[in-house]
């Protein structure tokens, strides 16, 4: 047993504001596909749905996918004075963790 083939597109654009705010748009189901999430066979449990003979059937329940959605998100990055680049390389891909301070104590 073997559930059918299915492809689901989603798509995201997101844009880089000022500050380390990042704005983004998302849709999920491009292409508002009609196929199943996951298909579930009930080989050892025998159902039985509304208008279904009163012996239990041996079949396939499928759970469909999301129906095209869309959503809009924003983030801030807050530790953004923790990073800096390395060896003068602006990429904030290339970033390190900086060290804190030492803390020096009095001798007693």
């Amino acid at each position: 047993m073997r559930s059918q083939r299915s492809r689901i597109v989603n798509a995201q654009a997101g844009y880089h504001l000022t500050n380390g705010w990042r704005l983004a748009f998302e849709v999920f189901n491009l292409l508002n596909s009609d196929a199943s999430d996951i298909d579930y066979y009930y080989y050892y449990y025998a159902s039985r749905l509304p208008g279904e003979p009163l012996d239990a059937v041996l079949d396939i329940h499928t759970h469909p996918v999301a129906q095209r959605m869309a959503r809009v998100a924003s983030a801030v990055r807050v530790l953004r004075r923790m990073f800096a680049p390395t060896s003068g390389q602006g990429s904030p891909m290339s970033a390190q963790i900086l060290k804190p301070p030492e803390i020096r104590t009095k001798d007693a």
